[in-house]
């Protein structure tokens, strides 16, 4: 299972279709969606706005098992990539994002 907090609704609607092609569920976050559901990856958007961004790494902090976190970054965010620790980020991918790179790195998280 596979949660994203992801800007662009189209590129998580695209996501989805492609992942469910192997057999991987995905959930777009949502702040007021109180469940504490284990995940097997998240994928972070940094475009969002840190007031969210926050909350959804407490989420995927605040699960018994440590969820691997893929980012989703522009050139831009090196800078804050800098100033800003994350737990868990097991990669880093360059928007716009290239769906068929992602792929094998979820395969590897499965």
């Amino acid at each position: 299972t596979i949660i994203t907090l992801l800007q662009d609704k189209s590129v998580f609607n695209i996501l989805k279709y492609i992942l469910s092609k192997h057999a991987i569920n995905i959930y777009n976050y949502q702040p007021d969606n109180t469940q504490n559901d284990l995940f097997d990856l998240a994928i972070l958007d940094c475009d969002n706005n840190e007031k969210t961004i926050h909350e959804f790494i407490k989420k995927i902090e605040n699960t018994p098992k440590p969820t691997p976190l893929i980012l989703a970054i522009n050139n831009k965010f090196k800078t804050h990539l800098d100033n800003n620790s994350f737990n868990n980020i097991i990669g880093v991918i360059y928007k716009p994002l290239d769906m068929m790179d992602l792929i094998p790195i979820i395969n590897t998280i499965k």
